[in-house]
């Protein structure tokens, strides 16, 4: 582990914002001011969030095929067709940042054969609602920040591929034994959890490049 921040006081943090960087396995996107939902559609891209969609635009199933980003962030009435993610077949960035979910959507597991990349952050989803996640099994990017989730499934441990896993402002209370099976891991963020201490197992990630515990209870 070449960096790894643990067991520091941060009483005095009272307020602080995320950006996203550009690097391996973070796609950083942008989306300009435009005129109409088919501005936002390219070939290989769909930039919706914040629309307050309740049905997927026709212009994403005609570029359905060749899409391989799609952002519905912030859509909490939208509901995620079935048919329309079946013919996404060259889909790998899909983000679906706050939208009030509680379980994830049949339809995503519809594209387990291209998506790479996962974006769930600030949702209501709990334990339960991960377990299904096995099943994306070439999974490289993995956000779960800012959820409801006490620990992980042991179905995790078909995520042999995941680089970058994201758990920070959950309720954690321990790492759990089924992290130690995730080989490929890089970057693992469990920063603003309850966890109160690190256990050996972490040593077994030989590729683990950045661990990020700050705001715990570690002593």
């Amino acid at each position: 582990i070449n960096r790894a921040v643990a067991a520091q006081e941060h009483s005095y943090v009272c307020m602080f914002s995320l950006k996203d960087l550009p690097s391996a396995g973070r796609p950083v996107l942008r989306r300009d001011s435009a005129t109409s939902i088919s501005d936002l559609i390219t070939p290989k891209y769909a930039l919706l969030g914040n629309l307050n969609l309740s049905v997927i635009p026709v212009d994403l199933f005609l570029s359905a095929g060749t899409l391989e980003t799609i952002d519905l962030s912030r859509n909490t009435l939208l509901r995620l067709p079935r048919d329309l993610f079946e013919r996404l077949t060259e889909l790998k960035l899909l983000i679906l940042r706050q939208n009030m979910m509680t379980s994830i959507p049949p339809a995503v597991f519809m594209c387990k054969s291209s998506l790479t990349n996962l974006d769930l952050t600030s949702n209501k989803l709990s334990t339960d609602a991960l377990e299904c996640l096995g099943e994306l099994e070439i999974l490289a990017f993995l956000n779960l920040t800012s959820n409801l989730i006490a620990r992980l499934p042991e179905s995790f441990a078909k995520l042999q591929k995941l680089k970058v896993l994201l758990l920070s402002t959950n309720f954690v209370r321990q790492i759990d034994p089924v992290v130690f099976e995730l080989k490929q891991l890089k970057e693992l963020d469990l920063s603003f959890n309850m966890i109160e201490e690190v256990p050996d197992g972490i040593a077994g990630l030989e590729n683990l490049q950045c661990l990020v515990l700050t705001g715990n209870s570690i002593t």
